[in-house]
């Protein structure tokens, strides 16, 4: 059986991210097990799971964009953003129609900056948000910088307040906190019932090779590497951490040893060096197969 790779699972509301590891870690027997992208516990959709050296990609896709579905509830904020909290506040519902709706959502389009959630596992002084938050306490929060690069509504339920929205996002940006602040430019307040993710890097959620928690599948490393798109090179050769000088030109590259069909290392680009017409690549990861 395929130990080394990536499991694209299709997560189901109720479970962390951190569960659907240490459910893969169980089955696999084997600790080395991580994910790209967190998904809340109320969420579902398409969760990446690295396995053993297949965890070493993980990091040449961090920037992978995400494209999710959302459904936000129009008159009430609870303090988590999502259906999980308690209802804080709550606010008539003024006179929307899908015209201004649609406005309003474009108005989100481009690079901003945004607050990360209080209820959030990102760390401050070494603590996660969400410790604070239950604690009561109180700590400063730097702005991130995001990317919205597609937003459209689907359809707008006016009887339930609930807007069913599509979204395309860069890493690091909370769909929690862009239908809080969908709402507040609506003159109301909000909060997530639900939330899908539905691609990652162009990588659909409906897509042959996608498992579920119940009977994952391990796709190989290249296997894997192809699935997002990353350059696969053959070379005999062992750059023991050199750089090379390559004719493709792409932020990572793999290179495999076409004898024993077996990866070797991630190459990154250095966007510093260019040779006769031929690009400068430096190791990145190097992969122990067998």
């Amino acid at each position: 059986m395929e130990k080394n790779g990536l499991i694209f699972i299709d997560k189901q509301v109720g479970m962390t991210s951190r569960d659907v590891d240490f459910q893969i870690m169980k089955i696999f027997g084997t600790k080395k097990v991580g994910h790209l992208g967190t998904l809340d516990p109320f969420a579902s959709g398409l969760l990446v799971v690295g396995v053993n050296e297949g965890t070493k990609l993980l990091s040449a896709f961090e920037e992978s964009e995400k494209t999710y579905e959302a459904e936000l509830i129009l008159g009430k904020k609870t303090n988590t953003g999502d259906l999980t909290g308690e209802v804080v506040e709550e606010k008539d519902v003024p006179e929307i129609d899908d015209r201004l709706i649609n406005v309003t959502l474009k108005t989100f389009l481009g690079k901003s900056t945004q607050t990360p959630p209080m209820y959030s596992a990102i760390k401050v002084n070494g603590r996660p948000l969400y410790s604070y938050a239950r604690n009561n306490e109180t700590v400063d929060v730097a702005d991130r910088e995001i990317e919205i690069r597609q937003i459209a509504l689907l359809k707008y339920y006016k009887e339930e307040k609930k807007i069913h929205f599509f979204v395309t996002v860069s890493k690091g940006t909370y769909i929690r906190t862009l239908g809080e602040d969908i709402a507040e430019k609506l003159g109301t307040v909000g909060y997530l019932k639900n939330l899908r993710r539905l691609t990652v890097n162009n990588i659909a959620i409906n897509n042959s090779f996608t498992s579920t928690l119940e009977n994952p599948t391990i796709i190989p490393i290249i296997e894997s590497a192809k699935i997002f798109g990353m350059p696969v090179l053959p070379s005999e050769e062992s750059y023991h951490g050199q750089s090379i000088l390559l004719n493709t030109l792409s932020n990572f590259v793999l290179i495999y040893n076409p004898t024993t069909n077996l990866p070797t290392a991630i190459y990154h680009y250095d966007k510093k060096i260019r040779k006769n017409n031929l690009y400068m690549y430096k190791v990145q990861r190097g992969f122990i197969c067998e």
